[in-house]
């Protein structure tokens, strides 16, 4: 925990790593200390979230699931459903994440502890904003908010529930409630010497600029937040943001080389709730750079993943945008351009459900699949 602080991610992965060989190389000691196994797992699951390595955390809670129900520890068990269930939303598996959420937060109402209802409030905020399901988002967290400011020894807790309005605001557009709470965590995270909260500041900060339409400040808030990012995830997370707005000013060639890189992580450690935004622009800029093949197919493989997982910000961007290249094809544009498409990015992100609904009938009929 101590090299966690430091912001030393990989050297308490490590740490995390062989104490948790020496509890699976001796069964009977496992299962006589299950309690402690389990609460392990739950530590490590943090240092699983800066690392940004949900592929790999999805496998190993998987793994010890069908034993959770043992533990005697209802708080240790009903953290071990809540960082299950948040990791998942991370794999784009949005309802087994609500389920698996839920299901950590009646346990914390049970035992009246209030760091898994905390922790639960908080989680369910991010999950259900991007469900399209915004008002549910905001009571969650309204009650996060609320919670985390009794417990103030957890620093992680304040910044992650207070964060959640960005989410929120990315996706409908609570501009102004998001500034302020932006710079209140970024001086949380000043005061309390906490790189972490100041990332979520400025991506904060950047929402609402971005929400506002000032896309220069936004890229301002959130190139900030890149610069003094440590944690892999969080670092991806400020540069697939720099991309998007990359990509909405025109500056395509900035845009790809953020955007790649944010790709490459994605494959590499299974963030899969990057990859709605970021394939289809990168095949976007491809098409644009007379690309067209390789571009379509990165564009037609991300809708397929979202039209499977029901992901509704996905379905309604990749349609839209595959409806654009169609549309210019028609008109016999060798090389679609795609101003028309970033000038209403905007639009897109806030009316996933109208897009998704417009569509839905001719899915079955439609080219895109």
């Amino acid at each position: 925990e101590k090299s966690l602080k430091r912001y030393s991610v990989q050297e308490s992965h490590e740490y995390y790593k062989d104490a948790y060989r020496l509890m699976m190389d001796n069964p009977t000691h496992r299962k006589e200390n299950r309690e402690l196994f389990y609460d392990l797992l739950n530590k490590w699951s943090l240092v699983y979230y800066y690392r940004g390595d949900f592929k790999e955390q999805t496998g190993l809670l998987k793994l010890h699931e069908a034993e959770a129900d043992l533990i005697q520890s209802s708080e240790i068990r009903g953290m071990f459903y809540g960082w299950l269930g948040f990791n998942l939303t991370f794999r784009k598996e949005s309802e087994d994440s609500y389920q698996y959420l839920q299901k950590a937060l009646e346990i914390g109402k049970e035992i009246k502890n209030q760091r898994i209802i905390g922790y639960a409030y908080t989680w369910l905020t991010w999950l259900c904003a991007t469900m399209d399901r915004y008002d549910e988002a905001y009571s969650y967290w309204e009650n996060a908010v609320e919670n985390a400011k009794t417990i103030d020894y957890d620093q992680y807790l304040y910044f992650k529930a207070m964060g959640g309005i960005s989410q929120i605001a990315v996706f409908c557009g609570d501009k102004a409630h998001c500034y302020d709470v932006g710079n209140e965590v970024l001086n949380y995270g000043k005061r309390h010497s906490n790189i972490r909260s100041q990332v979520v500041g400025h991506i904060c900060i950047g929402h609402s600029h971005y929400s506002d339409g000032n896309y220069d400040e936004a890229l301002i808030s959130y190139s900030k937040a890149l610069e003094i990012a440590v944690d892999p995830f969080y670092t991806e997370w400020a540069r697939l943001y720099v991309g998007i707005t990359f990509f909405i000013i025109g500056e395509l060639e900035k845009a790809e080389q953020a955007l790649t890189e944010v790709a490459s992580y994605i494959e590499k450690f299974g963030c899969e709730i990057m990859s709605s935004a970021t394939y289809p622009m990168i095949g976007a800029i491809l098409i644009s750079k007379g690309e067209m093949s390789k571009g379509l197919e990165l564009i037609k493989r991300s809708y397929r993943s979202d039209l499977k997982k029901k992901w509704g910000y996905g379905i309604g961007m990749t349609e839209y945008t595959l409806a654009k290249v169609y549309a210019q094809m028609a008109r016999g544009e060798e090389k679609p351009k795609f101003s028309i498409l970033a000038k209403n990015f905007k639009f897109i992100v806030q009316n996933v459900e109208l897009l998704s609904n417009v569509v839905y009938g001719i899915r079955r009929r439609s080219v895109f699949q």
